[in-house]
C-alpha cells in the first residue's frame, strides 16, 4: 500500500505595517491525504526596515574664499536596502571660525565631514 499526501500552496496575503517597508506576509499551505484528510499551516514573515540609508556627500576640501563650491544637492546620493526612492534634504550648514578672520569650517551636511575654507 502506498501512502500519498498532496501539498498545495494556497496563497499569501500581505498586511501593512507602520511604514511602506514594514509589513507581514502570511503564506498558507494545505496537505491532503488519499483518504481526504487535510491539514493547513501558515508561515508568517515579518518584514522590517531597520537599516539606515547610506548617504554619500562630497569629500572634505580646503579652498580659497572665492572658491567655495555652490550647494548642489544633485551631487549627494543615498541608497537604501528597502527603498529605491530615498528622499534627500539639505538641513543647513554652520560656519566654525578658524585661526584668522578668513578661515572657517563648514561641516558637510549629514556626514560628519567638513568643508574647510
Amino acid at each position: 500500500m502506498r501512502y500519498r499526501v498532496t501539498i498545495t500552496f494556497e496563497g499569501e496575503t500581505q498586511t501593512p505595517g507602520a511604514c511602506p517597508d514594514a509589513y507581514t506576509i502570511t503564506r498558507t499551505w494545505k496537505a491532503l491525504d488519499n483518504c481526504g484528510n487535510e491539514a493547513t499551516a501558515s508561515q508568517i514573515i515579518t518584514v522590517q526596515d531597520v537599516t539606515d540609508p547610506v548617504l554619500t556627500v562630497p569629500e572634505n576640501i580646503t579652498v580659497e574664499c572665492s572658491a567655495i563650491p555652490a550647494l548642489g544637492i544633485e551631487i549627494v546620493t543615498a541608497t537604501d536596502n528597502c527603498d529605491t526612492d530615498v528622499t534627500i534634504s539639505f538641513e543647513g550648514e554652520t560656519q566654525t571660525p578658524g585661526a584668522c578672520p578668513d578661515a572657517y569650517t563648514l561641516p558637510a551636511p549629514e556626514s560628519g565631514g567638513q568643508l574647510r575654507k
